[in-house]
């Protein structure tokens, strides 16, 4: 059964992704028909760095420590127990990221002037407009990863893999619907496309967990554990991210457009991983967290050869 849980949830969210970057590819090639690699498009590009590496970083982590921990107390401890621990994580990260916003809000500007050093006053101005709209995002990025992590903790991997169509569907719209508008196509459709994908999970998860809810218990042992092992998370995880913001400022100081031409490569290559590999391990990792909070460690060896069997 957990063979087979495995290479369902690996079905599931192969297929999906396959959907998604479809729609992914209909809404590059909309924006490059639109816009182009342009001015506008380095802009855009820029101005999303900020709140996706924030929530990348915060909810990127948090998820990853959080699903075994919750796996665990719910195996060892009980549903109940396990919940309470969830909604002071849920608090204490809804918190942070509201405190980051605040935050993200100051210091934008001095950010974008150091990630895009090369860009002309009239691009940086328009990387700026386009942050603001979109910085509230983060928000519901960091909720997304959480509830994501919520679902898939306990196996139900079509829920999110299925939301996720939600972004490129509404981004397309947006800018269907708003086409001469870059800051309302682009800026407001990206703000929408994540707040929907995170409400309706949150809609989802209200209505199928009673215990579901958030809580500001700072001192609960699951909070102190969770953030604890956060903090090597963060550390690694960062390293991407300052990959990503390195190359944006080299991009920065190359011909309007570099930017925009760079982020529709990166899309391209990193393809085969979204499809493919992200498909099993996130499959994988829940189970895997299961099986390690009672030590079953040749169930564990016996998932892993299968995964390599579906790969």
């Amino acid at each position: 059964m957990a063979g087979q849980t495995i290479a369902w949830g690996s079905f599931v969210i192969l297929v999906t992704a396959v959907l998604s970057r479809i729609l992914g590819l209909i809404r590059e090639s909309l924006i490059a028909y639109l816009f182009g690699a342009q001015a506008v498009t380095d802009s855009y590009v820029v101005a999303s760095v900020l709140p996706t590496s924030i929530a990348g970083l915060i909810g990127g982590a948090l998820t990853t420590v959080f699903i075994p921990v919750f796996v665990e107390e719910k195996t060892l401890l009980g549903e109940a127990k396990a919940w309470e621990g969830a909604r002071a994580v849920l608090g204490s990260s809804f918190l942070l990221l509201v405190l980051m916003l605040g935050m993200a809000y100051g210091f934008a500007p001095l950010f974008l002037k150091a990630i895009a050093p090369g860009f002309e006053p009239h691009r940086l101005e328009l990387a700026i407009r386009f942050s603001y709209i979109m910085l509230p995002s983060l928000l519901f990025y960091g909720l997304l990863g959480l509830l994501t992590g919520l679902f898939q903790a306990y196996r139900l991997f079509s829920v999110p893999a299925l939301t996720g169509l939600l972004f490129n569907t509404c981004l397309i719209s947006f800018l269907l619907i708003a086409p001469r508008e870059p800051l309302v196509g682009l800026g407001v459709g990206t703000l929408v496309a994540i707040a929907s994908q995170a409400l309706v999970l949150l809609f989802l998860a209200k209505y199928r967990w009673p215990f579901f809810g958030l809580s500001l218990s700072y001192r609960h042992h699951t909070t102190l554990r969770v953030w604890k092992l956060f903090l090597p998370i963060l550390l690694g995880s960062g390293i991407g991210y300052i990959n990503l913001i390195v190359d944006r400022i080299f991009a920065s100081s190359l011909p309007v457009g570099a930017v925009a031409a760079l982020n529709f490569a990166a899309r391209i290559k990193d393809l085969p991983l979204g499809l493919f590999g992200m498909a099993i391990l996130q499959a994988l990792y829940p189970v895997f967290s299961s099986h390690s909070a009672v030590e079953d460690r040749a169930q564990i060896k016996n998932l892993f050869s299968q995964a390599l069997e579906i790969t």
